[in-house]
Formats: C-alpha cells, structure tokens, sequence
C-alpha cells in the first residue's frame, strides 16, 4: 500500500495532509499548490556506503604512511565489498533504530472546492 506525505515548498513534507492545510488560511485553501510524493522507508542499505568507507580508511592509511601506501582497502574485489556491507547491515539492525522516509515521485496538485 503507498503512502503519501505532502508538502507546501516540495521540501518539508508531513504525512498528514490536514497538519498541511493547518498552516494555511481557510479562505486561501481553495486554488493552493502543494505536492504530494510517495513515502519510502530508509533502510539500512541507505545509509551504508562501503566504497566511503573503504576510501576513509584508505586517506587514514595514507595519512600515516605517505605515498607508499596504495589503496588496500579500496582495492578488494566487489564480493568482499558485499561481505562489508552485510556485515555493516547485521550491526545497524541489531543497534540502531531507523523510522524515517524518503520522498519520491512527487506531483504538483491544486485543491479544489470539493476537496475541502
């Protein structure tokens, strides 16, 4: 089931199309633009970046031995990158709680008389 979450400046959203209207006038109602978007839920996959953090370490390593070093980090191959990122993802589930949204396809809509 798709739920929306709408807005005034395409920007701060609130899930609830009534918090919207209650920052406008009744009488300005009828005729105003706002954008409704679909919810989806952050995930742990999100926010986990594993060539980020492959990178950081490799800046770390380079900062304490200098040019020598050579992107070791960086440079596993893509399955050990997985293995990172599942690891990474077992961790966040189990430490850290995540209840927010992302927006997307976001429409412009006009209210209307019989809208209200």
């Amino acid at each position: 089931m798709t739920k929306y979450c709408y807005s005034l400046d395409e920007e701060h959203f609130t899930e609830e199309l009534e918090d919207l209207l209650d920052e406008v006038e009744d009488d300005e109602r009828v005729g105003l633009i706002y954008f409704r978007g679909e919810q989806v839920p952050l995930t742990y996959a999100n926010c986990i970046n594993v060539p980020y953090i492959l990178e950081q370490c490799d800046d770390y390593a380079y900062s304490e031995i200098g040019e020598i070093y050579d992107s070791n980090f960086s440079d596993v191959d893509e399955a050990a990158k997985a293995e990172l990122a599942s690891l990474i993802e077992a961790w966040a589930k189990k430490h850290v709680k995540l209840g927010y949204w992302t927006v997307t396809n976001v429409e412009e809509l006009v209210i209307e008389d019989g809208d209200i």
